[in-house]
């Protein structure tokens, strides 16, 4: 960051320093004297320095401040995520899957927006623009007719470019909605990951895909960089050539230009910073709101961690549980008692609404119970750590839920199981019925329906139950 800050004016102190060359050689040129030739020479010299000097430092100071902004926002989202899979589900009952996701991404953009290219871009414009306007306040003549030609070595650039930038920038389009969809499903199955306790599996599948962003990203930031160095040093080139010709056809007493030039490249350097000043103020706004959503999310406790670890046979007593939801007037459940025993079976029955969905969040801890009312082989299970009570548990829960990958993957999420565990557990849940629709059995590709693709939708549709029990069944002693 402070290396790519500093080269800012050393590029624009070159690119300013250009016209004002060019327009005092010109000026000494109309004068004619004998060591004209020589004094050309060695000003064009130094202005392919300049112009050398300028895309160099320009080229450094862009990939070095955009790299960094880059692994800023890899740094940041994956410190989010990570943040995130902490939290309790009673947070993700009460918050917008599309929001959280949009936070992690466009917000983080942005932040890194701020980062990259408007500390670049903002830094040159405060550069340019006051030492432009001083030194344009000292020209009596305005310009009223500017000619530059010779922008062909931009031109070829750009069509050698442009195609390479499109390949890569769709990539990387692709990478963040790998990202985006990998987070959405994250989140939306958060009791998924939270009951296999997967949080450090997901946490590495999405620092993969959050790598391969950047990866991509990186790769466009050079060649972005390199066509905007091209773009720039180009006005030096120009330069140069303007001054050979039109310095040779001065001595020859043809043309007069003077302070022509001087003004005329003061002026051309003085339209993109009055555009990029526009910019800046209308993207400083919305990078500030962006990190205020983005520290709200960080304020937010994740969910303690902290509790006894011991071996639990699985005796359950409930006593005189009442539970009412934060916000809410009425209890969800009330003066609730029973016990049941290892080996014991317990149907609970009732309308939507009567609690037993209510009942299994809190067995699990999703939700914390009142002290004193919900206890595993004696232990209040606030004194348990939630993922060594959840691990007691194998849930089928009545909303199923499918990551996107093989039938076998998601049968086997969050374990190491062999080729037997595996079988076994596809036919005890009656998956095996199921497996001949499915074109490549086990494994069979979860994907997002799209053209074509309505079909296997359809056949993984009729099997997602029996994947989520064989999911357990897996794991289920």
């Amino acid at each position: 960051m402070a290396l790519g800050t500093a080269l800012v004016p050393v590029h624009a102190a070159a690119m300013l320093w250009m016209p004002r060359l060019l327009g005092e050689a010109l000026d000494a040129l109309h004068g004619g004297g004998a060591d004209s030739k020589e004094r050309l020479q060695a000003t064009c010299w130094l202005l392919l320095g300049l112009a050398v000097v300028e895309g160099g430092s320009r080229y450094v100071s862009r990939k070095t401040l955009i790299d960094a902004s880059r692994h800023v926002e890899e740094a940041l989202k994956n410190a989010l995520i990570a943040h995130l899979q902490r939290l309790p589900i009673a947070w993700f009952d009460r918050s917008r899957t599309g929001d959280v996701t949009s936070r992690l991404t466009q917000d983080v953009e942005l932040v890194r927006f701020v980062m990259g290219p408007l500390l670049l871009h903002g830094g040159s414009t405060m550069c340019l623009l006051p030492a432009g306007m001083w030194l344009m306040l000292g020209m009596d003549v305005p310009v009223t007719l500017a000619s530059l030609g010779g922008f062909g070595v931009l031109f070829l650039m750009m069509r050698l470019l442009m195609p390479r930038l499109h390949t890569w920038s769709k990539k990387s389009q692709e990478a963040i909605g790998q990202l985006s969809q990998r987070a959405q499903e994250d989140f939306a199955g958060i009791r998924v990951v939270q009951q296999f306790f997967a949080v450090d599996r997901e946490r590495a599948a999405m620092a993969t895909r959050n790598r391969r962003y950047l990866l991509a990203n990186l790769r466009l930031t050079r060649l972005r960089s390199l066509l905007h160095a091209v773009t720039h040093s180009t006005s030096g080139m120009v330069m140069l050539g303007v001054l050979a010709v039109g310095g040779y056809q001065m001595i020859e007493g043809r043309i007069t230009v003077g302070q022509l030039f001087q003004f005329t490249g003061y002026l051309g350097l003085m339209t993109f910073p009055l555009e990029i000043l526009g910019w800046t103020l209308a993207t400083m706004p919305r990078a500030y709101a962006a990190g205020i959503r983005i520290e709200e999310l960080f304020e937010v406790a994740p969910e303690p961690q902290t509790g006894a670890e011991l071996p639990l046979r699985g005796e359950l007593r409930v006593q005189n549980l009442t539970f009412t939801y934060p916000g809410s007037e009425r209890p969800a459940l009330r003066d609730l008692t029973f016990t049941l025993a290892p080996g014991q079976k317990l149907g609970l029955v009732g309308p939507v609404g009567s609690g037993k969905s209510t009942l299994l969040a809190l067995l699990l801890r999703y939700y914390d119970p009142p002290r004193g009312t919900v206890f595993v082989d004696g232990h209040d299970v606030l004194d348990l750590q939630p993922a060594t009570l959840r691990a007691l548990f194998a849930l089928a829960p009545q909303e199923p839920f499918l990551f996107s990958d093989t039938v076998a993957d998601n049968v086997t999420f969050a374990r190491e199981a062999d080729a037997a565990d595996l079988d076994a557990a596809v036919a005890a849940a009656a998956l095996d019925q199921d497996l001949p629709a499915l074109r490549s059995g086990l494994a069979q590709q979860r994907r997002l329906p799209g053209p074509g693709r309505a079909d296997e939708a359809h056949e993984l549709a009729c099997a997602h139950i029996e994947i989520n029990v064989a999911q357990d069944l897996s794991r289920a002693e």
